[in-house]
């Protein structure tokens, strides 16, 4: 009686015997070859491998003698630039812009000019500008803008100056433009701070160029004084010549009224500008000897130390 889940001997040896007696079956070389041409079909498409035999290894083909190779392609930029003459020259335009915008009062486009003057800076160099020809047209566009700003300056002092002048009445719209002008004076003060200027608007230059505009005011309104004689005298003085005289014009002329109407006003001027040229020498003076000791507090000095007037040692 056999034991029990143990098969009978000969069943066994009788397996056996039928696997050695079974001849050797060849492997299946067409599923081979369709799974090697699946892969090969469906990775070829791709840029990234590249599929191969090695020979090296076997000489029998099949799917685990393949090999995968990264193809190297040369890098190219994703947008090509062509540096032409022209957009060299609009490049160098914007430049320039940017680099008086970099310097402006108003902090939001300082930073925005100054960000996009970097870029620019970069790009022009790629585009084989050197650098010492951009530094030299950075700082030939500062003296540029600092000429700039002392004009602009001088003019709004002028058109302050004679505003001051001209307007009798202090009402709300005067006022507003006053505050106006004088805005504009701050900013221009800024804007030479942030050229390489920080002292250049002092007190005594201040005041020295308000002296001139005053100048050119009055000089102004002596043209207009010295046309207003010459009217008078062309339409409005009797000829003592006889016969019949004939005056032709191509615009309207004034009446003897508003002609000495408009020399009055004049005159008026005149006398405020001598005011002013009076207070402004002197907060000019009072500027230039607020730093200076008086003749008496030399003198003193002088005795402690033990000089001479000159300055020599006794």
């Amino acid at each position: 009686m056999l034991p029990p889940n143990q098969a009978p001997l000969g069943a066994i040896q009788l397996g056996n015997t039928d696997a050695k007696q079974s001849p050797k079956q060849s492997p299946n070389t067409d599923s081979n070859k369709a799974i090697q041409n699946y892969f090969c079909d469906t990775v070829d498409f791709s840029l990234s491998f590249k599929w191969g035999i090695d020979t090296k290894s076997s000489s029998s083909p099949n799917f685990f003698s393949t090999i995968v190779s990264y193809m190297s392609k040369p890098i190219r930029p994703a947008i090509q630039i062509l540096f032409n003459s022209a957009k060299v020259s609009q490049l160098l335009s914007e430049y320039d812009y940017m680099v008086m915008q970099s310097k402006s009062p108003n902090v939001l486009v300082a930073n925005y000019s100054w960000l996009k003057l970097n870029g620019l800076f970069t790009v022009l160099l790629a585009a084989g500008i050197q650098f010492n020809e951009l530094d030299q047209r950075r700082r030939d566009i500062i003296k540029k803008a600092i000429e700039e700003n002392k004009a602009k300056f001088e003019e709004n002092e002028y058109s302050l100056e004679l505003f001051e002048i001209v307007s009798n009445t202090k009402s709300k719209k005067n006022r507003k433009l006053i505050r106006s002008l004088i805005k504009v004076r701050q900013e221009l003060s800024v804007h030479m701070e942030k050229l390489g200027q920080p002292n250049w608007y002092t007190s005594v230059r201040k005041t020295s160029i308000q002296l001139d505009q005053l100048a050119r005011i009055h000089s102004n309104f002596t043209d207009e004084h010295t046309q207003i004689d010459y009217q008078l005298m062309y339409w409005h003085t009797p000829d003592t010549t006889t016969g019949i005289q004939v005056r032709i014009s191509d615009f309207d002329h004034d009446t003897h009224h508003e002609l000495e109407k408009k020399k009055a006003k004049l005159s008026i001027y005149f006398n405020k500008i001598n005011t002013r040229k009076r207070v402004l020498h002197g907060q000019l003076h009072q500027h230039l000897h607020a730093n200076r000791i008086s003749d008496t507090e030399a003198r003193h000095h002088q005795d402690v130390l033990g000089l001479k007037p000159l300055g020599v040692i006794q």
